[in-house]
């Protein structure tokens, strides 16, 4: 995977050092990105013997199976597609998979179809695709295995309310929650309780099937009911849940009349709970994740040593307000600068998760990994061995053309000297239109993967 403009962000740097500093980053994150591509972490898990089939370690007696069928969705579960008919072609029968709108002319497959829906507000097509998903499932036969791929942005794209819930329903509660300060486990809670398919549901339809879900973590803990909303897997979340959810976060007069009458209803019993762990449905079920986070976090650590770099872990759960982590990471650099400690110069902090923006009304133009950028650049001040790099794997950070952003005094210098005040642009939720006045956005397009964020910190 390669930086669209990544020659340009070089050479929007003033100093020859911020320029070394900013390609070394850049660098980092084209390796982490293809480390965690769904071809890359897949290709090598699938192993065809004469008389079994091993998949990501789970053995599969091929005499037991009559036959595959695939389904799932995300932004990158076409290439998981692609690599399962290169591999086990002559075993699948059929297949439904839900991408990204736009992007199934990158995807080849002839047994599995690949759909397009919208993402991350659903739509219609969405709702259409689910079922496909669903009916797919059903007309399987009962000694048939069905295998469904979850990637980042499943969720969203596979859609399927209860039939309480009209569409634009689901849309409002999906636009309200994102601009909640809800973190996924909180916002896929209640998407679970409004879903026929999402929170265990296709699990359901699948029975007495046997489910293999191949799952690429979007989720900080890796938590498998939360990634994608847990299709396949026993949900811990429950319509009390949702109501502690709405009452934290001030949501009542935000949501759709119809979605709190419905959750109320489920917290009084009067409709049936998501399934739990002890549910027969889950007796033939095996959720594996073959790609997070860490496997991205990782790889960063590896090429740093190999390039004289002392790289440092910090975590790859970070959650909260992405201004505090911008405020955060640069008082560890500071501290690294003066005292050498926790690591010691040239020092590569890293960290990974999802921080989160709670919106107020008429934002502008950004996102949250570019708002960790900006809120990091005022603190900075004039630290001329600092540098920040803060980018979402799947491409796309909030509402803006970007992946993220990358700081540094020269980029503080820029601004000052154009006469914008990076305060008032983090105020206006502004951090894209911001740095693409100043030469910091980074430009990737869709990456195909999606593994929540990653924060570096490298101080030289």
């Amino acid at each position: 995977m390669k930086i669209k403009n990544k020659e340009e962000i070089i050479e929007n740097a003033v100093t020859d050092k911020h320029k070394m500093a900013r390609r070394t980053m850049l660098d980092l994150v084209e390796n982490a990105l293809n480390a965690v591509h769904p071809r890359n972490l897949l290709v090598n898990k699938i192993l065809v013997e004469q008389d079994y089939i091993k998949i990501a370690g789970v053995k599969i007696d091929k005499n037991k199976i009559k036959a595959i069928h695939v389904v799932g969705g995300g932004k990158g579960s076409g290439y998981l597609a692609e690599v399962l008919e290169e591999k086990l072609g002559e075993y699948i029968n059929s297949g439904v998979i839900v991408v990204l709108s736009g992007t199934a002319k990158y995807f080849k497959t002839r047994k599995i179809k690949i759909v397009e829906a919208a993402h991350p507000i659903p739509d219609e097509k969405c709702i259409r695709a689910a079922e496909n998903v669903v009916k797919t499932v059903k007309q399987a036969g009962k000694k048939d295995l069905i295998i469904c791929l979850l990637t980042g942005g499943a969720s969203s794209l596979l859609t399927y309310p209860v039939n309480e819930i009209p569409l634009k329903d689901i849309q409002e509660t999906h636009k309200a929650l994102l601009a909640s300060g809800a973190n996924i486990i909180e916002m896929n809670a209640i998407k679970k309780h409004l879903s026929f398919l999402a929170g265990g549901r296709l699990a359901q339809h699948a029975y007495p099937r046997k489910v293999l879900s191949l799952i690429i973590s979007d989720v900080v803990g890796d938590r498998i009911d939360t990634i994608s909303a847990g299709p396949t897997a026993p949900d811990q979340t429950t319509f009390k849940d949702c109501i502690n959810i709405i009452k934290k976060y001030d949501l009542r007069n935000k949501l759709p009349t119809s979605v709190i009458d419905y959750l109320n209803k489920g917290f009084k019993g009067l409709v049936s709970e998501t399934p739990k762990e002890t549910d027969p449905v889950f007796k033939n079920v095996r959720n594996i994740i073959i790609g997070s986070n860490r496997i991205a976090l990782k790889t960063i650590i590896s090429q740093a040593k190999n390039i004289g770099l002392n790289p440092l872990l910090l975590t790859s759960r970070v959650e909260g307000e992405a201004e505090h982590l911008g405020v955060f990471l640069t008082a560890i650099a500071k501290e690294i600068t003066e005292t050498n400690k926790p690591v010691k110069k040239p020092a590569l902090i890293i960290c990974g998760g999802e921080s989160t923006v709670t919106l107020k009304s008429n934002p502008g133009v950004g996102g949250r990994n570019q708002t960790v950028s900006l809120s990091a650049l005022i603190k900075i001040n004039d630290s001329k061995n600092i540098t920040i790099c803060c980018i979402g794997t799947d491409g796309v950070d909030g509402n803006s053309k970007a992946a993220g952003a990358i700081a540094d005094s020269d980029i503080l210098k820029k601004s000052l000297e154009k006469g914008l005040d990076p305060l008032t642009y983090l105020s206006n939720f502004d951090s894209n239109t911001f740095f693409s006045k100043t030469g910091g956005e980074i430009i990737t397009g869709p990456t195909g993967t999606n593994v929540n964020d990653i924060y570096m910190v490298m101080v030289s």
